[in-house]
């Protein structure tokens, strides 16, 4: 009956002598002759005549749509039947029916349809691609809105149908992964509501392509015919992967995953634009044209043509493509060399009597001889766009690493020469220091010398034309490379940049923003600097000379210069003289500005401490002192006085004792009115210089004199607000301040922290008495009892718990801290002139803490010896 039907549509709308299908009309009684055979056609067990007739009636569905509900009643009866005939002609028909259903009844059909769909193709593995092949089609015309009703029910289906497409994509026979492929570029239709799956699935895509590029050529090329007898071949599957992702790229939901993945995507793209014979010869000619050049016509034909659509939307979507791209492409000419020379290299062996053996070393080096020959240096003449010529630089910049010697030579003269250009953009500007940059690494000392003076004369070009925050910093970066290649030639160049850099320094002096940008550039300053040490004091004078200047301006610039003159003390401590020159930033200790006030403070504190041998003048100092005495009672200046103090208490000898010991205790009395932790830190680590200065102040006496209550309640708070102020305080070496604190946090009932990580400092205790030692060493002891007993309930637990690795690490920890602590207690007697006050509170542990401590020491002594 079937066969018959399918005959007479056949006869009835293909006419004779006419080269097309022409739309059938069909009466009333063809109609219901289509109705009624339709279920005996599923049920045909020869499956191509099953599959025409679904065809036939495909054609009666897509003229009369009234016939579409009735038909897919019968389709669904079918694919829930679960007998293998009708549901494989189900699958067919929903293959042939998708395009016309409409896209709402779509989405309902596919939640209905899925588990039966599901079921057969976990079930059934003969049925996978009629199934891949039903998904794909259906997928494909099921669109629904974001955050609908349907799209919530779709979810669940999507995902599912995601997990197993990522599975299939791997598969061996090349049906099942070309329809695998379709199916996953439908499902990307609707990627937002893949959820977590859409990552695995990508991969699986991804790492699809990955392997037809690494497969063998005759294996990737060979053809095969699909169900509907179109060929197909791991190529033709890379096609479809690779328009897949061309079109995420315009879909928000992927970008993420598209940026995360990007550097692997154009090198995937990059590699299949070569992948054949045809491709690297045409990188090799031309690398832009081969990556850049248009496509002709509208869809690709080839993985080449695919690949390179996919490079252009990453490039044009994302704004760091291009700069990855342009690291990878010379890397791909030097592969593709490579290969090519050695291709040619079993060429020549191959043939008798020829002695050029050497193509294959001079492959890479042929190439981008002829790259900067025939592509980078026309780019660079003066008559070339600007776009263009920065372009070439950027290509010879990232060429740079596996450029010869010799050519990077070559070329340095004249991409410093493009630095000269009148018609210098920004962007040509940092292509070109970027190039200049990048060769100058691998050209060789005797060519630097010989470009040295037009080097340094683009970049002072550049520096005094163009004083842009980028364009410092990449002409600073340029000359340390130049500088440590080549010193002795650079130091004149080098004084002149440097008084350039103070030249534009003094003409952007009243636009506070371009001074904050020139404040930038110290950092980079440095690097040059640290080649020739004798021309770190240039920039600095060329600074602090403007500072009074600078002081009845606006805080932007009063704050710039002191962090330009901090920096350049870091780097080099400064003479007695210029030291002397700083009267004007100790007025700013008082500035209204709190950034301009603190910035001082710093530099101050940054001088004080880096210059020691020879010391400061002593009327600086004592200047410094005054001001810092008069700030100590102001709360809000406590920040300022408490960071210079840091560097004051380093200079006891200058200041005398008499004023050491007053400003150490009225830092000391500041704790009790500070509002910030910063401060309270900076005021330990301030008194913990005057422990190590040339003349140490006795702890004794700094801890006599102070009220203790006061103190005792101000180190309570702060032991309760923030527990580290302790360990912060002990490690810069105040034990008058962690034996106060001891006390306060056992009265709180918490476990006292100590800085086991740092060696204790016999310098703590040179000057301790019995009445600083004994309260200390208590403390101490203290500390060894807690985590002694904290060692035994760890052991009574392990014999209760099976988790023995994490109750074994714990012990390990604690292990180690008592360890730490006991060194600490070890250190601190020996140090300490009260040896017998030691002894006798060692001797006071009790004898089940002795036994514990031998039972721990026995039992790692494998693992720690130092027990």
């Amino acid at each position: 009956m079937a066969g018959v039907l399918i005959k007479q549509s056949i006869k009835r709308h293909w006419s004779p002598g006419c080269s097309s299908f022409e739309e059938p009309e069909l009466n009333q009684q063809d109609k219901q002759q289509f109705v009624d055979s339709f279920p005996l056609l599923l049920r045909l067990p020869e499956a191509d005549l099953s599959r025409l007739g679904c065809a036939a009636f495909s054609v009666a569905v897509s003229c009369d749509h009234t016939l579409m509900t009735p038909a897919l009643a019968v389709v669904v009866t079918a694919v829930e039947s679960g007998d293998a005939v009708a549901v494989r002609g189900g699958v067919e028909a929903l293959v042939l029916f998708a395009r016309d259903i409409p896209e709402t009844e779509a989405a309902r059909l596919l939640v209905h349809v899925h588990p039966h769909l599901l079921r057969t193709y976990d079930s059934t593995p003969t049925t996978r691609v009629q199934v891949l092949d039903a998904i794909r089609a259906l997928y494909c015309f099921a669109t629904v809105v974001p955050n609908s009703p349907e799209a919530a029910a779709m979810q669940g289906p999507i995902c599912e149908w995601s997990k197993r497409i990522s599975v299939a994509l791997s598969a061996v026979d090349v049906e099942v992964q070309h329809y695998a492929v379709r199916a996953a570029q439908s499902l990307l239709n609707n990627a937002s509501l893949l959820g977590d799956t859409l990552s695995p699935l990508l991969a699986s895509l991804w790492g699809m392509l990955s392997g037809v590029i690494s497969c063998d050529e005759a294996d990737a090329s060979s053809q095969k015919a699909d169900r509907w007898g179109n060929v197909i071949s791991r190529r033709s599957n890379a096609i479809w992967a690779l328009e897949s992702t061309t079109e995420l790229v315009s879909r928000p939901c992927a970008a993420g995953h598209l940026q995360n993945n990007l550097r692997p995507l154009l090198e995937l793209s990059l590699r299949f634009i070569c992948m054949d014979a045809e491709g690297v010869a045409d990188l090799l000619a031309d690398p832009e044209q081969c990556v850049f050049e248009e496509m002709e016509g509208s869809l690709p034909d080839s993985p080449r043509a695919a690949a390179r659509a996919l490079f252009t939307e990453l490039v044009s979507g994302f704004e760091s493509a291009l700069g990855e791209a342009s690291v990878l492409i010379p890397a791909l000419c030097v592969e593709a060399a490579d290969k090519k020379a050695a291709d040619d290299l079993e060429e020549i062996e191959g043939d008798e009597g020829d002695e050029d053996t050497d193509l294959a070393q001079d492959g890479p080096v042929a190439f981008f001889r002829q790259l900067i020959s025939q592509v980078v240096i026309p780019l660079l003449q003066p008559s070339a766009p600007t776009f263009l010529a920065s372009r070439a630089l950027i290509l010879a910049g990232h060429c740079a690493p596996f450029l010869p010697e010799s050519l990077c030579s070559q070329f340095f003269g004249v991409a410093s020469g493009t630095l000269l250009r009148k018609d210098l953009d920004e962007l040509l500007r940092i292509s070109g220091l970027f190039a200049v940059q990048s060769l100058a690494a691998k050209v060789s000392t005797s060519t630097l010398n010989a470009n040295a003076a037009s080097s340094f004369s683009s970049l002072l070009s550049l520096l005094s034309e163009h004083p842009s925050e980028d364009v410092l910093h990449l002409v600073l970066d340029t000359v340390a490379v130049l500088a440590a290649k080549a010193p002795g030639q650079a130091r004149g160049c080098l004084a002149e940049l440097l008084e350039a850099v103070c030249t534009t320094w003094k003409t952007t002096i009243n636009d506070p923003f371009a001074a904050m940008s020139v404040s930038e550039i110290v950092g980079n300053f440095s690097l040059c600097a640290e080649c020739v040490p004798a021309l770190r004091c240039v920039f600095f004078d060329g600074v602090v000379g403007d500072l009074v200047h600078l002081a009845s301006k606006n805080p932007y610039l009063q704050t710039s210069s002191l962090s330009i003159m901090r920096s350049a003390c870091l780097h080099a401590p400064l003479s007695t003289s210029r030291v002397g020159r700083l009267g004007p930033v100790v007025a700013l200790l008082s500035d209204d500005d709190d950034e301009t006030g603190e910035a001082a403070a710093l530099l101050l504190q940054t001088v004080l401490c880096h210059t020691v041998s020879p010391p400061p003048p002593a009327e600086f100092v004592v200047a410094v002192y005054t001001k810092t005495l008069a700030l100590l009672p102001l709360a809000d200046m406590a920040l300022r006085s408490s960071t210079v103090s840091i560097g004051l208490l380093r200079h006891t000898a200058t200041l005398g004792a008499d004023r050491a010991v007053c400003l150490a205790g009225g830092l000391v009395s500041l704790l009790s009115s500070v509002e910030r932790v910063t401060v309270c830190e900076r005021i330990a680590t301030a008194l913990s210089q005057a422990c190590f200065a040339q003349n140490p102040i006795p702890l004794a006496s700094l801890i006599g004199s102070l009220p203790s209550a006061a103190l005792t309640a101000s180190l309570s708070r702060w032991c309760s607000q923030a527990p580290n102020m302790v360990t912060h305080t002990a490690r810069t070496g105040s034990a008058g301040l962690l034996l106060q604190a001891l006390p306060v946090l056992q009265a709180q009932g918490q476990d006292p922290t100590f800085p086991v990580d740092v060696p204790v400092d016999e310098g703590l205790y040179r000057h301790s008495t019995e009445t600083v030692a004994r309260p200390f060493a208590e403390g101490v002891l203290h500390l060894c009892c807690h985590q002694l007993s904290m060692a035994a309930r760890l052991r009574e637990v392990t014999l209760f718990n099976d988790d023995d690795d994490t109750i074994d690490d714990k012990t390990t920890e604690v292990d180690i801290d008592l360890r730490s602590i006991l060194r600490a207690f070890v250190q601190a007697s020996l140090a300490s002139p009260q040896r017998n006050v030691w002894a006798g509170v060692f001797g006071r542990l009790s004898a089940t803490s002795q036994a514990l401590l031998h039972t721990l020491s026995t039992e790692r002594q494998s693992a720690s010896p130092m027990h």
